[in-house]
């Protein structure tokens, strides 16, 4: 396939710092990439063909650019601005522990006293008699101490 690029940085249209993470895709979702942490993006796309391209990011008002037909190996640059999008939501937080459907969150802080995936089962190891099985249906105990 050959091809053209369209490249270029995305950034807020408040504070004119890069985006990342921003989602650019063409639409029907052919050609797609995603920017970087700052704000770079890269698209390949086929020689041409002119593009409907969308510029998305959670917070942020989507942007629509059409793109013309390019010529192979042709590089087109696009400085592309979000608009922060305004929220009507309220959130009001109540407590620093949240339960919701079995799940428990806590604060970073509380998980340090959590014990590893194994419940440190390795480390009680050493101190322990265990019974191996020799695969002959005999067992035999194997003393650490």
């Amino acid at each position: 396939m050959s091809q053209a690029t369209l490249f270029g940085v995305v950034r807020d249209g408040s504070s004119q710092l890069p985006i990342e993470f921003a989602e650019v895709f063409t639409e029907g979702g052919k050609f797609q990439t995603t920017s970087d942490s700052l704000g770079n993006f890269s698209l390949d796309l086929t020689e041409n063909e002119g593009f409907l391209v969308k510029f998305y990011r959670l917070g942020y008002q989507a942007v629509e650019y059409k793109v013309p037909a390019m010529a192979k190996g042709t590089r087109r640059y696009l400085t592309v601005i979000l608009q922060p999008q305004s929220s009507d939501l309220d959130i009001t937080i109540t407590a620093s522990r949240i339960e919701d459907a079995g799940v428990v969150r806590e604060s970073v802080s509380e998980f340090k006293i959590l014990p590893t995936a194994s419940g440190n089962f390795e480390a009680v190891l050493p101190s322990i008699a265990l019974g191996v099985n020799s695969g002959s249906g005999e067992s035999s105990v194997l003393n650490t101490t």
